[in-house]
């Protein structure tokens, strides 16, 4: 997943290394709201119809986040997380 979000652009929003831009109406805003977008799809059709059910189970506002979303699947199943606690 890490590679396909990276050739389209997107993993720097996923891991918040590139935010929106201050003015929402720039054409950069519109590019990374579009990006941004492609990445919330993106990870949301690449899992598993159950775990799709349980990124739904998050607030309205977090599920089209993909930085919100990414960080949410790594806490509950990465393996080093699950090692962990």
């Amino acid at each position: 997943m890490r590679a396909v979000l990276t050739a389209e652009g997107a993993f720097k929003i996923v891991t918040r290394k590139e935010t929106p831009p201050n003015s929402e109406t720039s054409a950069t805003a519109r590019d990374f709201y579009r990006s941004a977008d492609r990445a919330a799809s993106m990870i949301y059709l690449s899992v598993e119809p159950t775990i799709r059910t349980v990124i739904s189970s998050l607030p309205e506002n977090e599920i089209d986040d993909p930085a919100r979303v990414w960080e949410f699947l790594r806490q509950k199943y990465d393996s080093a997380s699950l090692k962990s606690g």
